[in-house]
């Protein structure tokens, strides 16, 4: 027996929190090394606890959190030595996204692949005239996820995100 799943519009619990935090950290209500209460921020969003755990778990992932155990969650505090090690590894990723894109696109899949990576771009530039940093940075980041989903390599848009 074959189960149907439907498809939901919804996002999860924990990726909607998972964005309000990101969100906060970027907007700076949470400065870097200040500690990051689970209790408090559930309460703040109006959730239990386990969506801010899983969403917790994502940013310590992505480094921008630290759990110190039996201490605290705290927001990542970077060094211009760890801002250049994470922008070499992206340009390093962004190369290879690049390189495989021309390998496996044809020129028509290619072509459309640039366009829409200009139509991204004017977006990230309209939002910065509207002084709208947040949709400004929103847009630049997918423009570089979109930039690396277009070499259609999976493993490599997985460690991308």
């Amino acid at each position: 027996m074959q189960m149907v799943m439907k498809k939901t519009s919804r996002f999860a619990l924990w990726d909607q929190v998972l964005d309000l935090i990101r969100i906060a950290i970027v907007k700076g209500r949470f400065s870097a090394s200040e500690e990051f209460p689970e209790e408090k921020l559930a309460s703040q969003i109006g959730v239990s606890r386990t969506p801010i755990r899983d969403a917790i778990r994502i940013l310590e992932q992505q480094g921008i959190v630290k759990v110190l155990p039996k201490d605290g969650t705290y927001v990542a505090s970077f060094g211009s030595e760890d801002i250049k090690d994470g922008l070499l590894v992206r340009v390093s990723l962004e190369q290879s996204a690049v390189k495989q894109s021309v390998e496996r696109l044809s020129d028509h899949q290619w072509s459309r692949s640039c366009r829409r990576l200009n139509k991204l771009l004017d977006s990230v530039f309209a939002a910065a005239e509207k002084m709208n940093a947040m949709k400004s940075m929103e847009f630049y980041m997918e423009w570089h996820t979109v930039m690396v989903d277009v070499s259609r390599n999976k493993n490599l848009s997985k460690t991308w995100r």
